[in-house]
């Protein structure tokens, strides 16, 4: 009888083969849902399972190596590695991606399946991780695992030996209550698509046609941001101005659906040459059947595999006709609105890479962008690219780690931090000039501002949890209540779940509120608020960042601030490091000494040259021009000299 078991999740299957084993613990990694509650009750009483049975109690934050190291991004390099192996060895050679070459582009086809394989080998590879790293703390020779078979089994069991960790599998059983709700939906979903077959277009409000020579179509993918024209806001339209909008039609689409935006905003944006769609690509009945022809041609593919003598994974067939569908929904959704260019920065579902690939067949040009630093370089990953056209880098830095993806980008396009546009009207603000001035007015002498992360307790695959957050918070507080002349600004990551997580900080929140020299910035208008980290930062006098989240203070010390980065998670690899003891600090103690010596006149403190030159070689404030440029180049929109006013609301 084995005296553990680690099982990924508590479903039928898991629960038959951990029967078998008859381990005295067995601990589910996911959260017990309510079908695996049922389950796990079934095999109680029938008497099959007397495991005593346990939820992991850690996260992934927890997990470290001998030397004390976080093994979080290191676990993401071997699944990155396994990714790369992958793809070289069979996905560029798969018979089906090289079959479907006369349609899609092998190089895009064989991405699209490695993105598939790197959800799965992400997942798995913490799994193991977590499994050794238990094994370890129970000083057990060999720790065991059991998770739903995987499509790369066997480089997973290499994988996993090579940690110490046996690697089970079980299959997944039927679960006719699923089935039949999905039945019933795509029965549902076929009804109406047989209903519009042969009919007129349904109206949808996006672009019309117009008199006239058409104008392009730019399309953007709404990113859960401000819709706000105010150049001092961070919005979904940092790049356009009116030199685009006057000679072009923009439109932004929702494919999760409705954009927030009341009605006056709606009108205020059209009159500005924007429109709002509520929706996005569908299986329409002209997407039907182009899916329907793509299907044939792979079922033909695979038939000839087999009468060769050869079989095709089925979970490779069923992704390929995923994505016939994922083509067949875009390639009309982008025809039925005449989009030339489409600009996004997320793309990051597998099938996203149909986006690209109907946009090339209709000879459109699909356009990605650098929003942030800390996924780049806490290890890059498929996930971020559709495998676009064009990939607008901030500087060949980046653009060395986005090379590391292998993503089938075509071209890549160094502008500097796409941001900085914002930064000297920033500093001339009354938002920044007058919240400094309010902190002051109460005694405030010196002003820290603090930039926080994301935290989660509810999914183990994260590496900070709120606990930890919350204890970055109180020494804060407590540092402001102990030091009379101490101002702080805390720039606040996800404002619409900050009290939710930090329920038991309110009452240190609302005492050092009351003094006067705290200020919380946050914004629960959008998912991603229009608050710039450079606001925040300017109207301190030094900032502070956490390394494993790095560009809020990437854009502060690029805004001219002196920011310093902590370090409590021991990502001991992580690149920031090379800026050395000026800038880093591992705990808060020797980042209050740092902060002690910076008061005290030391004002190395904080620097991040050279690296910061390497990391963005402009820093000239015309990032968002030299993109906004560049599509339009592409769009075939003649535009003058990039004018100073980079907003709409900023130029006349």
């Amino acid at each position: 009888m084995a005296k553990t078991l680690c099982i990924d999740t508590v479903c039928a299957g898991a629960l038959w083969r951990a029967a078998w084993r008859r381990p005295a613990v067995l601990w589910h990694v996911e959260p017990l849902s309510t079908s695996g509650a049922r389950w796990l009750a079934g095999f109680r009483g029938f008497g099959l399972l007397r495991a005593e049975v346990r939820q992991v109690p850690v996260q992934m934050g927890e997990v470290r190596d001998a030397r004390g190291a976080l093994q979080y991004r290191a676990l993401l390099q071997d699944a990155r590695r396994l990714c790369e192996a992958i793809r070289q060895e069979q996905l560029e050679r798969h018979p089906l991606v090289l079959g479907m070459a006369a349609i899609w582009a092998p190089r895009r086809t064989a991405f699209y399946l490695e993105k598939l394989s790197e959800l799965e080998l992400r997942r798995e590879c913490l799994r193991v991780g977590l499994a050794a790293w238990m094994a370890s703390r129970e000083d057990s020779n060999e720790a065991t695992l059991l998770i739903r078979r995987p499509r790369w089994q066997r480089e997973l069991d290499a994988y996993a030996a090579a940690h110490g960790v046996r690697l089970l599998t079980y299959r997944a059983w039927p679960q006719p209550a699923r089935w039949f709700r999905l039945i019933r939906r795509a029965a549902a979903g076929a009804g109406r698509i047989v209903a519009r077959v042969g009919s007129i277009r349904p109206k949808q409000a996006g672009i019309t046609a117009s008199q006239g020579a058409p104008r392009p179509v730019i399309a953007l993918r709404y990113w859960h941001r401000s819709l706000s024209l105010d150049p001092l806001d961070r919005s979904e339209f940092f790049w356009l101005d009116r030199s685009i909008t006057r000679q072009a039609d923009v439109l932004l689409y929702s494919p999760d659906g409705p954009i927030s935006a009341e009605e006056p905003v709606r009108r205020q944006l059209k009159t500005e040459g924007i429109t709002l769609l509520d929706g996005g690509p569908r299986l329409s009945g002209r997407a039907l059947r182009h899916a329907a022809r793509l299907a044939a041609r792979i079922a033909g593919l695979v038939l000839a595999e087999w009468r060769k003598g050869s079989a095709v994974a089925l979970s490779d067939v069923t992704a390929l006709l995923r994505l016939a569908v994922a083509d067949g929904k875009w390639r009309d959704f982008f025809s039925a609105h005449r989009v030339r260019v489409h600009v996004s920065a997320f793309n990051y579902q597998p099938t996203d890479v149909a986006l690209t690939m109907a946009l090339e067949s209709l000879h459109g040009v699909s356009i990605g962008y650098d929003y942030s630093i800390s996924g780049l370089l806490m290890c890059p990953m498929a996930a971020r690219s559709a495998g676009e056209h064009v990939q607008v880098v901030f500087s060949p830095y980046f653009e060395r780690l986005w090379r590391h993806i292998g993503a089938p980008v075509d071209r890549f396009v160094p502008a500097g931090y796409l941001y900085d546009g914002a930064f000297e009207r920033l500093r001339q603000s009354e938002r920044v000039t007058g919240l400094r001035r309010q902190l002051g007015d109460r005694g405030a002498k010196f002003i820290l501002c603090f930039f926080d992360e994301n935290s989660s307790d509810a999914l183990w695959d994260r590496y900070a949890s709120n606990a930890a957050a919350a204890r970055d918070y109180e020494m804060l507080l407590q540092w402001v209540l102990d030091d009379p002349v101490l101002g702080l600004i805390i720039k606040v990551k996800q404002s619409k779940t900050f009290f939710g997580r930090f329920s038991k900080l309110r009452p240190l929140i609302e005492q050092t509120e009351r003094t006067g020299r705290c200020r919380l910035l946050m914004d629960c208008e959008a998912v991603v608020g229009r608050i710039f980290p450079a606001e925040a930062a300017l109207a301190a006098d030094l900032c502070v960042g956490k390394l494993s989240g790095s560009t809020a203070a990437f854009e502060a010390r690029l805004a001219g601030m002196p920011t310093l980065l902590i370090d409590t998670e021991g990502f001991t690899d992580h690149p920031l490091r090379a800026l050395g003891q000026r800038a880093v600090f591992d705990g808060w103690e020797a980042l209050r000494q740092a902060v002690a010596r910076y008061r005290a006149g030391d004002r190395s403190i904080g620097g991040w040259e050279p690296l910061l030159g390497e990391m963005e070689p402009f820093q000239d404030g015309r990032a968002a021009e030299r993109m906004r440029s560049h599509i339009a180049g592409i769009a075939g929109i003649p535009i003058a000299a990039p004018e100073p006013a980079a907003v709409m609301a900023g130029s006349s």
